[in-house]
């Protein structure tokens, strides 16, 4: 069950050469009418379908007594949370498969599971048999002394078949068994090829990180030097300043981008303190100041009266607040606002700090993975202001560091984005004294 037709012919041709009687199917709708009228060994079903999902199929297919127990082969195309596995076994999967779909993988494990249901069609015929043959058994008690013995010959035969065939399905299950055991090894040396291919990715950017870095300086270096010298061609100033702006930017990207990989690789650590967070907001506002002047950004700056202790590394806490207010500034449109707002949690117990902006918003199905690394809401040329998609990603790690967390809200496209930061409060006996 499919709702793409390229996927259904592909898993057509994939599995053809295990059975003839494959039913394919478009919605969720259509499988659940095919599956009232036949009978099926296992359901291949995708998760994300249009009006029914696969998850919502598999409830309903197993609400019906008669196929409660008929195994489903969940079909994602994108790594699935624990959660979401989790659903999955309880809604009645036996496995998942993961596109791009790798033919040997999807054939073992429908062949696994067709010939289990061929077994037990096996297994019931030969219950069926000894039944009959009981019921034979009962009748010859009730015969002569000679018919008994003849029906008890013939009836020694049927069960010798009964146990002969008994004996070749335990055969053939022992030998699925042995196959899916070579499957299941087969995954986990994928598996740990993905997780050295995945270590590989880290050490790449950690090194390009590294590489773009070494020319930056001196690139900065000849811009300051360029402005402490007059220049008569006002084009050229224009040049020297957008340079110096340009390079301020890509030094940033290349710092965010080794911290992500220190993160990854757990190699970042912190330098702790009791800090004012006032004082962490004015760093961060010193840092993006000019980005927020240059669109003529409307600023908001709400501070409490007193001062709001926490622990933690002030570098780090700025660069955190940074990254929030300088994501705001490049996508709230120019003359928009921006609103900075530290206060208390009801309980106290933890400092909530807002960045909220009137800038293009968050479409729904972003949201729930905008702190992911390298993901970007899909933006127009004119909106785009550059950036790789780790910024968020920095952020939400270094304020789990610190024993935090980071929420985003949107109502949506063109209707601006709150980021709210929870930090743990510093008890007021560890709070240094003014």
């Amino acid at each position: 069950m499919d709702d793409q037709p390229a996927r259904l012919l592909s898993y057509e041709t994939i599995l053809a050469p295990l059975a003839q009687n494959l039913v394919r199917a478009t919605s969720g709708a259509e499988a659940l009418q095919r599956v009232l009228r036949e009978e099926f060994a296992v359901i291949l079903l995708d998760v994300s379908m249009p009006e029914m999902d696969g998850f919502e199929t598999a409830a309903l297919i197993h609400q019906h007594p008669r196929f409660e127990r008929t195994p489903i082969i969940f079909v994602t195309g994108h790594d699935m949370t624990e959660l979401d596995a989790l659903r999955g076994y309880e809604l009645g999967a036996v496995d998942y498969v993961y596109v791009p779909i790798v033919p040997e993988i999807l054939r073992g494990k429908v062949s696994v599971l067709v010939e289990l249901c061929l077994n037990r069609q096996e297994l019931v015929r030969a219950n069926r048999e000894l039944e009959q043959a009981n019921a034979l058994l009962a009748l010859t008690n009730t015969t002569l002394q000679a018919e008994k013995a003849r029906e008890l010959e013939q009836l020694n035969a049927v069960l010798e078949q009964a146990n002969a065939g008994l004996a070749e399905a335990n055969r053939t299950l022992a030998g699925e068994v042995t196959e899916r055991q070579r499957t299941e090894e087969a995954l986990r040396r994928t598996h740990a090829q993905l997780r050295q291919a995945d270590r590989q990715k880290d050490e790449f950017l950690a090194m390009l990180a590294h590489e773009l870095r070494n020319p930056l300086a001196p690139i900065h270096s000849a811009v300051e030097l360029m402005g402490l010298k007059e220049l008569a061609d006002p084009q050229v100033g224009w040049c020297r300043d957008m340079i110096d702006r340009q390079a301020r930017q890509l030094h940033r990207v290349v710092d965010d981008l080794l911290d992500v990989s220190r993160l990854v690789q757990d190699k970042l650590t912190l330098q702790s303190a009791p800090l004012d967070v006032a004082v962490v907001v004015g760093l961060a506002l010193e840092t993006t100041r000019s980005r927020i002047e240059a669109r003529r950004h409307q600023l908001g700056l709400t501070l409490p009266e007193e001062p709001i202790w926490i622990e933690g590394d002030r570098t780090r806490l700025s660069q955190v607040f940074g990254n929030l207010l300088d994501n705001a500034a490049k996508y709230t449109p120019e003359g928009g606002q921006i609103r900075l707002t530290v206060e208390l949690a009801a309980s106290e117990a933890r400092v909530l700090i807002r960045v909220a902006d009137s800038g293009t918003g968050i479409p729904g199905e972003v949201l729930p993975k905008v702190f992911e690394l390298f993901t970007q809401a899909d933006r127009t040329f004119h909106q785009a202001q550059g950036g790789l998609g780790i910024g968020l990603a920095l952020v939400r790690r270094l304020v789990e560091l610190h024993g935090g967390s980071v929420t985003a809200h949107s109502d949506g496209p063109g209707r601006g984005s709150e980021f709210i930061v929870r930090l743990p409060r510093l008890l007021r006996e560890a709070a240094p004294r003014r």
